[in-house]
């Protein structure tokens, strides 16, 4: 049995792209509770009102601001998972001891995901 590991993701912004060595998709929907009698203990739940984020790592400065709009591919088990047009949520700088530079930046899904 073979390890299934997420290898890269890169960000694309004005056809330039961006190598990142960390990511991760975050995705959740809001709870409705529709119980009504007979639903058992726990009730009857319904999901929608679907939202979801990628953070995203990487050593090069991709020069994104909150707002502008960018396009992921993400490589998990040799699919590539896409999302095109997120908008730009957050960028932060964090430099460590050694004086490495390391970019995060947190994205906002507009679309569905293709390849999930």
């Amino acid at each position: 049995m073979s390890a299934c590991c997420g290898t890269n993701a890169s960000i694309e912004v004005d056809s330039s792209n961006y190598t990142c060595h960390s990511f991760v998709i975050n995705t959740e929907a809001v709870e409705q509770d529709c119980r009504a009698f007979g639903s058992g203990n726990y009730g009857s739940w319904i999901a929608c009102a679907r939202s979801g984020t990628i953070d995203l790592k990487t050593y090069d400065h991709a020069n994104l601001i909150p707002g502008d709009i960018c396009n992921i591919v993400a490589n998990i088990c040799n699919t590539n998972l896409s999302a095109d047009n997120a908008v730009v949520l957050s960028a932060a700088v964090d430099v460590d001891a050694k004086g490495v530079v390391e970019w995060t930046y947190r994205v906002r899904l507009t679309g569905d995901i293709t390849g999930w």
